[in-house]
């Protein structure tokens, strides 16, 4: 590779001392740099960018900047020039080396093909995608979905990400994007969400570009109505002959329940069907030792652990 004949270099920063800056949804660190070049290489250079431990660990600790570890922080490249915020469309570029830089800094190494401006942040910063609007709503058992986007420069496509409130997110489509820069209308329809027994499920979408770069939308909830939250009581307890299993359940289902004694060893193991709302179980008891039990109760759609003392 030819060396690369730089001529006379300037470079400038601009360091925030606000609110961690953010880009539609996604945040990015405190500190950008800009290298201007006489020349602009020819090939690639080696560049190693430096930011302190401070800026690292204010982006770190916003829960909504994707930052965890030094390893999440890309290079995003631009042509803007050395100011206080982004806003042209940013080239991801992926740091050969990610380390710290003594005790109070750290050091990204990337191979750069051009010089402009530096930003630096999960690799979901900035798309060139606009979307206007998510929604969703409940419509007979499924969610229906409905996004609008234009300026669909390099999108690839979307993934349909959905989480039952637990702050785990699991994709469950993908459309590919259209790519115009036209108003553009898309539908996704996430069918039988009822049988989640779920009473509230929250859905994003993951925008993917050609070059792996990516970024979420907001969240949309859905409400599923008429959703029985598992419930389990046995009683009385303690119980002498007999006790009873009363089980709320959203839909009929296959169960397996077990009486466990103390040290582990299974007294009754039982496979029976149980029916969407209201059941009862009886366990008989008078042939069972005194002393402390579990009911263990699990399905498709129930997990439970009851303790019972046996008098």
């Amino acid at each position: 590779m030819p060396m690369a004949k730089l001529g006379t270099v300037t470079s400038s920063f601009y360091r925030n001392t606000g609110a961690i800056r953010n880009k539609g949804n996604a945040r990015y660190l405190d500190r950008n740099i800009t290298i201007t070049p006489q020349n602009q290489p020819v090939g690639t250079v080696k560049v190693r960018f430096y930011f302190s431990k401070a800026e690292f660990d204010a982006l770190d600790a916003n829960a909504f900047s994707l930052v965890s570890t030094i390893d999440d922080v890309k290079i995003h490249h631009n042509s803007d020039p050395c100011q206080n915020a982004l806003s042209g469309v940013t080239t991801l570029i992926n740091p050969v080396y990610s380390e710290a830089f003594g005790a109070n800094g750290y050091m990204l190494q990337a191979d750069i093909s051009s010089f402009s401006s530096f930003y630096f942040g999960a690799a979901n910063v900035t798309l060139p995608l606009s979307l206007i609007s998510f929604t969703g709503k409940y419509n007979s058992g499924d969610a229906l979905l409905n996004w609008e986007t234009q300026r669909e420069v390099n999108t690839d496509y979307f993934v349909i990400e959905r989480s039952n409130g637990n702050n785990a997110f699991d994709s469950v489509g993908i459309i590919d994007a259209k790519g115009t820069n036209l108003k553009t209308r898309y539908a996704f329809t996430d069918r039988n969400i009822s049988s989640l027994n779920a009473p509230n499920l929250y859905y994003r979408l993951k925008m993917m570009d050609k070059h792996g770069a990516y970024t979420y939308s907001n969240i949309v909830m859905v409400n599923v109505p008429n959703i029985l939250v598992n419930g389990v009581v046995v009683f009385p307890n303690p119980a002498k002959d007999e006790a009873t299993i009363s089980l709320v359940v959203a839909q009929d289902q296959q169960i397996t329940w077990q009486l466990v004694d103390n040290i582990g060893r299974v007294i009754y193991h039982v496979n029976t069907l149980v029916l969407k709302g209201s059941n009862r179980i009886k366990v008989d008891l008078k042939k069972v030792p005194a002393g402390p039990y579990f009911i263990t109760i699990n399905g498709p759609y129930v997990n439970a652990v009851q303790k019972l003392q046996k008098q």
